[in-house]
């Protein structure tokens, strides 16, 4: 699982989009970091031709959209240690460990680290205070 470690800002694309029936309209095209750290492809229709005659008008427009987009992209990616422990168990716990290690790690995680640390983001963690 990847987290982000360094805030992108993006500036995201505009373009004009043909309509089978009706005027052409903006489309705003972004990409998205998901919490597993896949990028996913977005995009919203701004508006019509009409609405919005030139592109800096749009332009304009966006910029409410680029900056809550961009508020969201440092947050997301940033996983908790439960929910590194549940993929960990899910994914990779069971491979080439002994099961005496296994019933450690589970009985650790149990009974140590989830009570103290399973809401803090893996980011959040520093040596000093484990």
């Amino acid at each position: 699982m990847s987290t982000t470690r360094n805030s992108r800002y993006q500036e995201g694309s505009i373009d004009r989009v043909k309509r089978a029936k009706g005027p052409d309209v903006w489309v705003y095209r972004w990409r998205e970091l998901l919490l597993d750290g896949t990028r996913v492809q977005r995009k919203k229709t701004i508006g019509t031709m009409k609405d919005f005659p030139r592109k800096a008008d749009v332009q304009r427009e966006v910029e409410n959209l680029r900056s809550e987009i961009n508020s969201r992209e440092e947050k997301v990616g940033k996983i908790t240690i439960g929910q590194a422990w549940g993929h960990f168990q899910a994914h990779e716990l069971e491979i080439n460990r002994s099961p005496t290690t296994i019933a450690g790690y589970r009985d650790y995680f149990k009974s140590i680290i989830l009570p103290e640390w399973k809401d803090v983001a893996l980011d959040d963690v520093k040596a000093p205070a484990v």
